[in-house]
């Protein structure tokens, strides 16, 4: 089985990557925990699809630690919604960024995928739709509001800024307030993950929040097995912020021609068969 690692298209500069990708913001999030029996801080970083009441923005921008009670009554009708929408609950977690999420793009948005925040893939209105048809799991679409959009084509050489940073790109050049012509976009949101590479295995799990002790090999490459797929065919290798795919979630986006992604192979070990799995007693039938 073969696992492919999604990214965005090689760019010739760090300009011309945030000119076509520009940069996500999340100015509402949940308030993150400190566990007081490991010390350590459970949760993800990965948006959830609840929409911040405005009544309540100001409580969750940037908001205080809480501790592993209080976080759980605060998310308890979260979840509650998150089951009547018929979406996983464990998506809640300490420190999870929610909507609305501001999209600013220094160009006129084209691509169909686009790549503006570390382990962040937002992705054009006709991929979502055809990724829908997929039924994927453990992943959902939240949608982010295009805050600023250039006039200049993508496809046109980036300006450089004044103070000489790609992220600052987007405060200097001319733009729209028109929505006139402008696709919306959707983040996707990936929350399946494999199993921990070899030499990052789980060494223990916290019995007070849950959140797990993985090993460290810094010496070892890191690869994907069969063995660590979970069966998704959208994750994220987990102690890490790779997304990989299979064939069938690649040849779907491929049969769409998108444009700004591509898919590099990822590095597998072809584990030998056991000696009761399919291949090795067709093998044997051979021999036979």
């Amino acid at each position: 089985m073969r696992f492919w690692k999604i990214e965005g298209t090689p760019y010739h500069s760090d300009y011309q990557r945030a000119f076509v990708n520009g940069r996500i913001e999340y100015p509402y999030s949940l308030p993150s925990v400190q566990c007081p029996t490991c010390h350590r801080a459970p949760g993800h970083d990965r948006m959830i699809p609840y929409r911040c009441p405005a009544a309540q923005r100001q409580r969750f921008t940037d908001p205080p630690e809480v501790t592993l009670e209080e976080f759980a009554r605060l998310a308890a009708p979260i979840r509650q919604a998150f089951q009547r929408r018929g979406l996983n609950p464990e998506w809640v977690q300490p420190g999870s960024p929610i909507l609305p999420c501001h999209l600013d793009v220094p160009s006129k948005p084209e691509a169909d995928f686009l790549w503006p925040g570390l382990s962040c893939m937002v992705v054009h209105e006709r991929v979502r739709d055809a990724l829908d048809s997929l039924q994927l799991r453990e992943v959902t679409f939240g949608e982010a509001t295009l805050r600023k959009v250039g006039r200049r084509s993508a496809k046109l050489a980036p300006p450089s800024p004044s103070t000489g940073e790609p992220e600052d790109m987007v405060h200097e050049v001319p733009t729209t307030r028109s929505s006139k012509g402008v696709p919306r976009y959707f983040e996707l949101c990936v929350y399946g993950r494999s199993a921990p590479p070899p030499g990052r295995e789980v060494r223990k799990v916290c019995p007070a929040c849950g959140d797990p002790d993985f090993g460290w090999a810094p010496s070892r490459n890191l690869v994907m097995t069969e063995s660590m797929w979970t069966g998704l065919d959208l994750f994220v290798l987990e102690t890490t912020g790779y997304f990989l795919v299979t064939d069938r979630f690649k040849e779907a986006v491929e049969k769409l021609r998108a444009t700004n992604v591509s898919f590099a192979p990822f590095p597998a070990i072809v584990e030998p068969a056991s000696e009761s799995s399919p291949a090795r007693l067709k093998r044997r039938r051979k021999r036979q």
